[in-house]
């Protein structure tokens, strides 16, 4: 169940990266992988291999994009029918592996690289018709103390003032990227809820993982605490597959009992148990396989409580390549907690003065619009643009691609935005202006029905012909 969990992750992930893959990176795409593709093979040669693994410098083209998506779709598939799925779950790895260097900001996010861990740990427990080499198990459940553990380390040890003062949640429903409709009820809890919800984060984040090594109660306890506060964060905020990936991790350190329990009888029966672990040479491959990638966690481990690149220099080269190919990873989700909530507004223009915008799917747009569910989907335009919000246009040069590609009229792009103005052609000018978002009050939604207040605070790329 744990192996067919991370497939089903997994094909959410490729699903929705199917859908966006053109806009975001191919040829009339926002970030074109294709001639940066190019430019790294000319200035790296062979060592672009191990600096960028990607398959796309053979080819980058949209219709090769595109079939790598569905490619791992097929792949994820064939890991959830619980056949073949060691070779599955590494084509799952190496494809997702490449779309992730060829989407550069677009695929930079850490679920993204907590994919990739669990993919390969995935394939150390795989094949299912075979008993896991223990070890295998206890990975599984580092892989799950490091993702919670070092969320709240970095918490703590970010010093930020809103989760030292138990401030963070007073503003974090209105602030995260993409809340849902639950986030705006959530965020007009007391004040004491609010408070007493960052103790409980803090408790499930630094103590929890510690159970999944304890003795079978100490670990059911735990689990069920991590898995709690997953559901909750998956309520009020859409995080894509990052939640379910999270809740597979949690599912790999129950007992095959307790899981059976769960599950109805009459699939129960016809689930046959895995037959007694064969010590030959694939099994003995993997028993080392597993102490490798342990051993590599030093990295991220040290990292996170000595402070980046903490370990001496002689470990560099291994250093540089496990980063490269993201086989073990650092975590630290909500590090420092934004209090303020930014948005970008793109609007298009036929004659420089009249305006409409482009809303978005998953945004804050007008202001009576729902806040939507749309996890496990990521609508990664709109995950870009809210980090883009916090910054400067000077250092987001893909926001200017963006903006040239509307007034080209590429298909491919207007088709990341929900209904795109003058029925999909291009304006005849742009631009982007930034407005400060707030939920509203029970009193004013009750009044107007908007679900949003904004304010502009000015103009973010000026209007460009």
């Amino acid at each position: 169940m744990f192996v067919a969990s991370v497939g089903l992750c997994a094909l959410f992930a490729f699903l929705s990266l199917a859908t966006q893959v053109e806009g975001l990176v191919g040829a009339n795409g926002i970030l074109p992988a294709g001639p940066w593709l190019e430019v790294v093979s000319q200035n790296l040669g062979v060592e672009r291999l191990w600096r960028l693994p990607t398959i796309f410098y053979v080819d980058a083209s949209d219709t090769t994009l595109v079939a790598a998506c569905w490619l791992g779709v097929v792949a994820s598939v064939v890991v959830m029918s619980g056949r073949f799925e060691c070779a599955a779950l590494i084509a799952c790895y190496v494809l997702y592996l490449s779309i992730s260097v060829a989407g550069r900001n677009f695929l930079a996010y850490q679920w993204d690289i907590l994919l990739l861990e669990v993919l390969v740990v995935a394939a150390l427990v795989a094949p299912s018709s075979r008993s896991a080499p223990p070890i295998a198990k206890w990975l599984v459940r580092l892989v799950l103390f490091k993702l919670m553990f070092s969320s709240g380390w970095a918490k703590l040890a970010s010093g930020d003032e809103a989760w030292r003062e138990l401030g963070a949640l007073f503003v974090h429903y209105e602030t995260q990227p993409l809340p849902t409709p639950l986030a705006w009820y959530a965020h007009h809890l007391p004040l004491w809820f609010h408070r007493a919800s960052v103790v409980g984060v803090f408790v499930i984040q630094l103590v929890a993982p510690f159970g999944v090594f304890g003795p079978r109660r100490v670990r059911y306890v735990a689990v069920a605490l991590l898995a709690a506060l997953q559901i909750l964060i998956a309520l009020t905020g859409n995080y894509c597959f990052f939640n379910l990936l999270a809740l597979a991790l949690c599912v790999g350190v129950l007992d095959d009992g307790v899981v059976a329990r769960a599950i109805p009888s009459t699939l129960r029966a016809r689930l046959e148990a895995p037959s007694p672990a064969v010590v030959d040479r694939r099994y003995r491959a993997r028993v080392i396989a597993t102490w490798v990638v342990i051993a590599l966690n030093v990295i991220p481990l040290s990292d996170l409580f000595f402070g980046y690149g903490a370990l001496p220099e002689a470990f560099d080269p291994i250093v540089s390549k496990v980063r490269a190919f993201r086989l073990v990873n650092g975590y630290g989700l909500f590090a420092v907690m934004t209090t303020d909530r930014p948005e970008i507004v793109i609007e298009g223009s036929l004659d420089g003065e009249h305006w409409e915008p482009y809303e978005l799917p998953a945004k804050p747009g007008r202001e009576d619009r729902v806040p939507p569910f749309v996890a496990p989907h990521q609508p990664r335009l709109d995950w870009q643009l809210w980090f883009a919000a916090l910054t400067f246009p000077r250092r987001e040069v893909w926001l200017s691609n963006l903006l040239d590609r509307l007034l080209e009229g590429s298909p491919q792009v207007m088709g990341l935005f929900d209904d795109p103005p003058f029925d999909g052609a291009p304006p005849r000018f742009v631009r982007a202006r930034r407005f400060d978002y707030r939920f509203t009050s029970p009193e004013a939604r009750e009044r107007t029905g908007d679900w949003w207040r904004r304010i502009e605070t000015g103009i973010y790329f000026p209007s460009r012909p």
